[in-house]
């Protein structure tokens, strides 16, 4: 009995203790789903949100600002604090009543804020949601600029002199009083709504909640009578503090914190997060949580900001001289990958959020990588390439140029339309001979060709780290629309499609010993105290050591022997490269006005440190790529060379013999 009687009191204690288990798990929740119990939590109003922590910031190899966070305000109406009154006086309060109050808050409120009167009216009486309910808050205008926050110094002074509610202390009303006086570096905070939040986020934790309050009603108008429905509220805002520059490379972030185009696309699950449920503040000014929680990784990309300044401001510039429509131009280091720019006219304002979200065109993809084109000549390099590792031509080897050359049902044609007699390969080069390069490709046969062109990337992804990445288009035999003449036009850029980013990287290959490297943009990212950095990766080794060396030597002398191609020579500097003219495709054959002009280039050829791209598109006053992207090739070069510290051949050898 004793036994039994034990065990129905241990039952009626653990039947006790469930029901206290069970009340404290339903407070839990009820603090955490009920916005005035979260109040009460947390020491001041506001609910509970699932945020997005700020987003990583974004920064240059050598640590300049690429893209960070501003704070800005969300103004706002709540529509239950209105107070509606016989503004008619007829005797009762109805709907007219509350159309006058309405307009009268619209009125008051465009003298503040950088919105007309007929905007403001029209958001603000249209109180109804699309369901038909009515609504008790609307937003009113998503990010006001700071220094337009609803009129903070005559609020300041009303809390520094207590017109309104409890004292505050005289450690705070000093600080105040230097920022009224204008007693701070204007330097380090030249924006009042920003000293002021600093203030309130320093001195947040020993504010009592009465002062707290006091502070959130006097900062959103709530002492006023027109604007005391009027709330503000602190949001993140995305910014690029250089404007357009490198704005296909960063690409953007909309108003819902989501990352597109670019790295902000290509890294949004690391610059961005996951959201997070928070309480935040509607305390206006008063950073509240979901701006307080800790801030995504940072990232550190490859690019040099100086060079890609030079970069966009040299196309611009050959653009504006060349009358072209439009080109890019990118930058890398040979020998590891690194993309040191990418420059793209006409360009992109990652800051102008409108402007992106109104575009039919995709203004925000980046051209190097999301652009398919017919490459022309710069192409040969490829060919030569295929044709010197296979073993059955050599840099001696030569052909009868007769001018034309018959395959596949086609006849091809050199660019000028003549007959260049005996050439050896560095002639071909030289003169860019389509004859020749058909002469290569078609003598090593469809199978081997095109197994080196795969080799070096073509039609492949380069899994660069930017969203958007096209693959470029390569037809082998078998495939339903590749043709025999396919293998004679391919070896000159014709018939085939590549990116910017394809070609540069496939033509590195030569620039750096037969090796392809992995093009990337990221080169850290910095979470707290912890790092990761990226390391150079070998994505293929399509060509020898020694065929590198040797088509380098020979694309070194043609650049130094034909006079056309002269103007890509930069004075005390040894550089290899090939000009493009290519024909632009069209829906009923070939444009016959319009052409895209191209160089690839690098330096110094036996320490390469750059490879650089220019493609131009259509210009008008010369359609050859030795007339206009070979002296923007040059033009970058004479800049770079400064930039990057390196000295001339005959200084350079100098120095390796001390």
């Amino acid at each position: 009995m004793r036994s039994e009687s034990f065990h129905n009191r241990l039952g009626i204690v653990a039947f006790l203790l469930g029901l206290c288990t069970l009340f404290v798990f339903y407070r839990l929740i009820s603090l955490q789903f009920n916005s005035k119990a979260a109040e009460v939590a947390v020491g001041g109003p506001g609910n509970f949100q699932m945020v997005r922590p700020p987003r990583g910031r974004i920064f240059d190899r050598n640590g300049e600002l690429l893209a960070t966070n501003a704070v800005f305000y969300e103004v706002g109406i709540d529509y239950d604090s209105v107070l509606y009154g016989d503004e008619n006086e007829d005797g009762e309060i109805d709907e007219f009543d509350r159309r006058i109050i309405l307009k009268n808050i619209a009125m008051e409120l465009s003298n503040l804020i950088d919105m007309s009167y007929e905007a403001l009216q029209k958001l603000v009486l249209d109180d109804t949601s699309v369901d038909g309910t009515k609504l008790s808050y609307k937003k009113l205008k998503a990010y006001l600029e700071p220094e337009l926050a609803p009129d903070l110094e005559r609020q300041m002074q009303q809390l520094y002199y207590g017109s309104h509610g409890p004292k505050i202390t005289p450690e705070f009303a000093e600080q105040l009083s230097a920022i009224l006086n204008g007693d701070y570096d204007e330097r380090v905070e030249p924006i009042l709504g920003v000293q002021l939040q600093r203030l309130v986020e320093a001195y947040g934790k020993d504010l009592n909640l009465e002062l707290r309050q006091h502070i959130w009603a006097l900062l959103s108008g709530k002492y006023g009578h027109t604007l005391r429905s009027i709330t503000v509220r602190p949001v993140l805002l995305r910014t690029y503090p250089n404007g357009p520059l490198a704005g296909h490379i960063l690409g953007l972030v909309l108003y819902n914190q989501t990352g597109y185009y670019g790295v902000e696309g290509y890294y949004d699950d690391i610059l961005g997060g996951d959201t997070e449920r928070v309480f935040v503040s509607i305390i206006p000014l008063d950073v509240g949580t979901e701006l307080q929680t800790d801030a995504n990784a940072d990232v550190y990309l490859t690019i040099d900001r100086e060079i890609q300044f030079l970069s966009e401001q040299v196309l611009a510039e050959s653009i504006q001289e060349y009358e072209a429509e439009s080109g890019m131009m990118l930058v890398g280091d040979p020998t590891t990958g690194d993309i040191l720019a990418i420059a793209s006219v006409p360009g992109f304002d990652p800051n102008d959020i409108e402007a992106v979200i109104t575009d039919t065109e995709n203004v925000g993809r980046n051209p190097a990588v999301s652009e398919q084109f017919e490459p022309g000549s710069v192409f040969k390099v490829i060919t030569m390439a295929a044709a010197l590792e296979s073993g059955v031509f050599s840099r001696y080897s030569s052909y009868f140029d007769t001018g034309k050359f018959e395959y596949g049902g086609i006849v091809i044609k050199n660019w000028d339309l003549k007959a260049h007699d005996h050439q050896d390969m560095t002639g071909l080069l030289a003169r860019s001979l389509n004859v020749g390069a058909a002469t290569l490709s078609t003598t090593l046969g469809a199978k081997q060709y095109y197994d080196y062109l795969q080799a070096f990337g073509i039609g492949r992804l380069t899994h660069v780290d930017i969203q958007g990445e096209e693959t470029g288009s390569l037809r082998r035999p078998g495939d339903p629309h590749w043709h025999d003449a396919d293998l004679a036009t391919n070896s000159f850029g014709q018939g085939l499609a590549v990116t910017g980013l394809q070609m540069l990287t496939a033509v590195s290959a030569v620039a750096n010993g037969g090796v392809i490297m992995q093009p990337h943009l990221l080169q850290e990212i910095r979470d707290g105290d912890m790092v990761y950095t990226a390391k150079p990766k070998i994505l293929g080794n399509p060509i020898s050591r020694e065929v590198a060396n040797t088509l380098t030597d020979m694309l070194t002398a043609s650049l130094q022997t034909e006079t056309s191609h002269s103007k890509a020579l930069v004075g005390g500097y040894k550089l290899a490269g090939k000009t493009g003219t290519a024909q632009i495709p069209m829906p009923y054959g070939y444009d016959t006005e319009r052409t895209m002009a191209s160089f690839i280039g690098w330096g110094p050829v036996d320490q390469p440190r750059f490879i650089i791209y220019v493609k131009l598109d259509a210009p008008q006053t010369s359609q050859w790529g030795s007339s206009t992207a070979a002296p923007t090739f040059a033009k970058m070069v004479e800049r770079l060379v400064i930039h990057m510290e390196i000295p001339p051949e005959e200084i350079r050898q100098r120095l390796a013999s001390e």
